[in-house]
């Protein structure tokens, strides 16, 4: 037979497997028995591999991946299967993957889908085939290689930082944007909220997708209990690679209560106030209400004649003042660290 060029060519390969007979006698099982050996001889056309192609390039988001071969035959009697070995090495010596009982296709193929291998590697795969219990040579070796493997790493939550201040009416969560490596595919950012640490009850949950710059944000649209603790956390998803992280740290944060007034926020005193404590001079608690004062003060006496205390229980008059109005962080309940902010009075009109 002349030599095939194509280096995948089958080859027709020979071997000679012994058939033996044993004859033992009757009369005496311990005496040397008689034996007669024949030969029979069982030829092979070497199964050879068709894909993946030779050098072939694939993205690690392709995978699994099949592996097929042209079939072999044998001049045996009996059912062909196949052994499929996959190797990091040319010479087999580390085996990553390998299934020695894959049945013979039809239509001149088998095809075997193998498991996800790991990124940035070449890897060697053969072929061989069984028949009536008889097995051939090994095909010749066929290489591939695996391109990098995406990874997201669990995003890290920003504001409301730990123990901070949710905002109403609406809060607002951001999340630094999760360090990606590899050719990550289009990430969303899954943020839910809930009224404890073990996430029981979730009060809000849904994801956006991931914003430009390093940060990504989402505003709750769940209604918040004022005064209330909330948990929030952030998971980062790669739909495209079939990527979700773990969640993150929780982070708690309370809302601030509502102001209550006894007349618009519509006079200049109003107006400025507002913006200053939406600014948080105050502090989360009311316990540097006084820097309102100073500030309001320092900003041409707009809150002069005013009486600030910080205490103050809401009941009876100011102990001072020039009789126009005030306002106090009003205690909620007992041994709480949280004040509601009540104005008395009423300014003149347009103050």
């Amino acid at each position: 037979m002349g030599a095939m060029k194509h280096k995948f060519a089958p080859g027709l390969v020979t071997f000679a497997v012994a058939a033996i007979t044993t004859a033992c006698s009757s009369s005496n099982p311990l005496q040397p028995t008689n034996s007669s050996a024949a030969s029979t001889s069982v030829s092979f056309v070497a199964p050879h591999a068709t894909t993946p192609a030779g050098d072939s390039q694939i993205p690690w988001r392709s995978q699994p991946i099949t592996i097929t071969v042209a079939n072999g035959a044998a001049t045996a009697s009996g059912a062909s299967t196949y052994t499929i070995e996959v190797a990091t090495d040319a010479g087999f010596s580390n085996i990553v993957f390998s299934n020695g009982n894959v049945p013979q296709g039809s239509g001149g193929q088998t095809g075997l889908a193998i498991g996800t291998l790991p990124g940035d590697t070449t890897y060697h795969w053969r072929v061989r085939v069984t028949t009536g219990g008889v097995t051939g040579p090994n095909s010749a070796a066929s290489a591939f290689s695996i391109g990098t493997q995406p990874t997201v790493q669990t995003p890290a939550p920003l504001s409301p930082g730990q123990n901070g201040m949710g905002a109403s009416p609406t809060t607002t969560l951001t999340t630094q944007n999760a360090q990606t490596s590899g050719p990550v595919g289009a990430i969303v950012y899954r943020f839910q909220v809930a009224d404890s640490s073990a996430f029981t009850n979730i009060v809000f949950d849904s994801t956006t997708a991931q914003q430009s710059g390093d940060q990504t944000s989402i505003a709750v649209t769940a209604r918040l209990t004022e005064g209330a603790t909330y948990y929030w956390r952030v998971q980062a998803i790669d739909s495209t690679d079939g990527i979700t992280t773990s969640f993150s740290t929780v982070f708690a944060f309370q809302m601030p209560v509502g102001v209550l007034f006894d007349h618009p926020w519509t006079g200049r005193v109003e107006t400025v106030l507002h913006d200053l404590l939406a600014s948080g001079l105050a502090g989360p608690d009311g316990s540097n209400g006084q820097a309102v004062v100073d500030q309001m003060n320092a900003m041409g006496g707009i809150f002069a004649g005013a009486v600030f205390q910080p205490h103050h229980n809401g009941i009876g008059d100011p102990t001072f003042g020039f009789g126009w109005f005030y306002v106090s962080f009003v205690p909620i309940g007992n041994g709480t660290s949280f004040y509601q902010i009540v104005e008395y009075g009423a300014p003149p009109f347009g103050d």
